[in-house]
């Protein structure tokens, strides 16, 4: 058996869906005879969910900054609780500051509390550049909660400078950006993005019975804004439960995912691959 080298993975955003990437790889680390289920590709390019080792992250949030990544998954206001805490194995990888670039949105100002910085964002840049150099992340993975369009794009452009590979797992455009994707291509560094989607989400069942009515031959009514979905609990980015998510950025991004594979267009994720990487 061939043992491939860990891909060393930097995050930024702590919140509820990483802790579910995190306990989720946990759970079947303890449960090896386990079908892994949720997971589209268990192997990409010989590597397993096994192979990420997180070596950084970085967020806003007081009550995470400074603990290591395996104590701060789990501090308000992440839910996900699949792998009791003591039974988590410690992670070498600490928790460390990122400016809050668009602040804390109106529906979870009450959860969380940022912190209060004294520097300015160009030092926190300087200090992020040298820890991503000091633990030799390869790949940052953006969970940046929907909205952090400044964020993001400082995100990117940290990525570019420090030459390391960019995953967006949020809305923004980046990687379906032509002069974004450009700036990626010229420096031969990966992204992959924009945005995911739940296993079996608003989305995806939005998706197949719209593909449905193109089958049988009928005319869907358009949804106006596209992409509008009524959400029910989940992750902080949809508080405060029962609302229309009218975010105008997640608004405009989900209005192209939400007719992916229809007959009347709509566009899937991008990916900029790198020569030899």
């Amino acid at each position: 058996m061939i043992h491939m080298a860990k891909i060393r993975c930097a995050v930024v955003g702590i919140g509820n869906c990483f802790s579910g990437l995190v306990q989720g790889i946990e759970y079947y680390r303890q449960n090896p005879g386990t079908d892994i289920t949720g997971v589209m590709h268990p192997v990409v390019g010989g590597h397993s969910i096994h192979d990420l080792e997180f070596v950084c992250g970085f967020d806003v949030g007081e009550n995470k900054i400074g603990k290591p990544i395996n104590e701060a998954i789990y501090e308000s206001p992440n839910m996900v609780n699949w792998i009791p805490k003591d039974k988590m194995p410690k992670s070498q990888g600490r928790v460390h500051e990122t400016p809050a670039l668009d602040g804390v949105g109106i529906w979870v100002e009450n959860k969380i509390k940022p912190i209060e910085s004294n520097k300015s964002v160009e030092e926190l840049k300087k200090g992020i550049l040298q820890i991503l150099k000091e633990t030799k992340a390869e790949v940052l993975v953006s969970y940046l909660p929907v909205g952090s369009e400044k964020a993001t794009k400082f995100w990117a452009q940290v990525c570019l400078d420090a030459r390391v590979a960019f995953v967006n797992c949020m809305p923004s455009f980046i990687a379906s950006d032509p002069e974004w994707a450009k700036k990626f291509v010229k420096e031969n560094i990966p992204i992959i993005g924009d945005d995911i989607k739940g296993q079996v989400g608003a989305t995806i069942v939005h998706r197949t019975l719209a593909k449905l009515c193109d089958d049988r031959a009928k005319r869907r009514i358009p949804v106006h804004p596209p992409g509008r979905q009524h959400h029910r609990g989940g992750q902080p980015a949809i508080l405060p439960g029962p609302r229309l998510y009218c975010g105008l950025g997640r608004t405009l991004h989900q209005g192209h995912p939400l007719h992916a594979g229809s007959v009347h267009g709509g566009c899937d994720e991008t990916l900029h691959g790198a020569k030899g990487r």
